[in-house]
């Protein structure tokens, strides 16, 4: 069943990836153990991690240069951080969004099978 989800949305998946990757609670190794078996196109998977933890390596890094200075993790994970954390993952999911509502306004889709009927400005029969 989420194959086939995946099947149908495969023109955000990568946004949705993305904000996955983005969204500061989002179990990772979870995302890396089901992504195979969902058949998420190696080439999406592999930009979505590149792009997606940079966020998640800046807090590393950033904790590693003040390390000295740190006396809880509080001053790592503070709701300043989290909230702007979620800022970053929520815009991921715009382009997503303008692409399916592009798609469902340009092309005429069969509700029933998904085929599109729009094939060079004529519709087939």
């Amino acid at each position: 069943m989420l194959q086939k989800k995946v099947e149908e949305n495969k023109n955000s998946l990568f946004f949705f990836l993305l904000f996955l990757r983005l969204f500061p609670m989002t179990p990772n190794w979870f995302l890396n153990l089901t992504s195979p078996i969902l058949n998420i196109p190696v080439t999406q998977f592999f930009f979505s991690v590149f792009i997606g933890l940079i966020p998640y390596n800046f807090v590393c890094v950033q904790t590693g240069s003040i390390l000295s200075q740190i006396t809880s993790l509080d001053a790592i994970f503070s709701w300043s951080t989290l909230l702007k954390m979620l800022a970053v993952a929520m815009v991921a999911l715009i382009p997503g969004t303008l692409i399916k509502q592009f798609s469902h306004k340009h092309l005429n889709l069969d509700n029933s099978n998904k085929n599109v009927h729009l094939l060079n400005g004529r519709k087939s029969s």
